[in-house]
């Protein structure tokens, strides 16, 4: 008969491998998750436009833009999810510029108690800002990006954009 060290070993080795076999099918399991989710097309209005000039800072313009969405990021949300960023973007073109992209808000989501997002008229958390004075009149695409970090495996994207006829305009003057 085998001595029981050897005993030992033989079990410890087979739920080792139990725990790799186990572990490798989790670490698979994640290339299958989704990453749509229900979306209602966010929705953009100019709050506030002007021109801001003080003592520290070079002469720039400033815009303020609110926004409205209902997003349901529940099928994106299963086991391996260990939070998810969401963030809303401008996307325009300048004179000086072809593409520019500024995020004007984020959230970090935690849990899944928290995944359901009906922002009605969100205040932004960064302004929009310009130092070459090209805001005026320019055209803005907006998009709700975001980011999926799973506990284990790659991180994923998604994202729902404004319809074509939908995107809203900075106005020429300030206000």
């Amino acid at each position: 008969m085998h001595t029981y060290l050897i005993r030992g070993n033989v079990i410890f080795f087979y739920v080792l491998t139990t725990l790799l076999c186990l572990s490798m099918a989790c670490s698979l399991s994640v290339f299958f998750g989704q990453t749509d989710a229900s979306i209602s097309l966010p929705k953009a209005k100019p709050i506030r436009f002007r021109a801001v000039d003080k003592p520290y800072l070079p002469p720039h313009e400033m815009a303020v833009i609110s926004f409205t969405t209902d997003a349901d990021l529940s099928p994106v949300w299963n086991w391996n999810v260990k939070q998810i960023f969401v963030w809303f973007q401008l996307e325009y073109q300048t004179k000086s510029n072809k593409v520019n992209r500024v995020v004007v808000w984020d959230r970090i989501i935690t849990s899944k108690d928290n995944v359901h997002l009906k922002l009605t008229n969100e205040p932004p958390k960064y302004p929009l800002i310009d130092f070459n004075h090209e805001l005026s009149g320019v055209k803005m695409n907006a998009t709700l990006h975001w980011d999926v970090m799973p506990l284990v495996g790659i991180l994923k994207t998604g994202h729902a954009q404004l319809e074509s006829s939908t995107i809203f305009e900075i106005p020429e003057n300030y206000y």
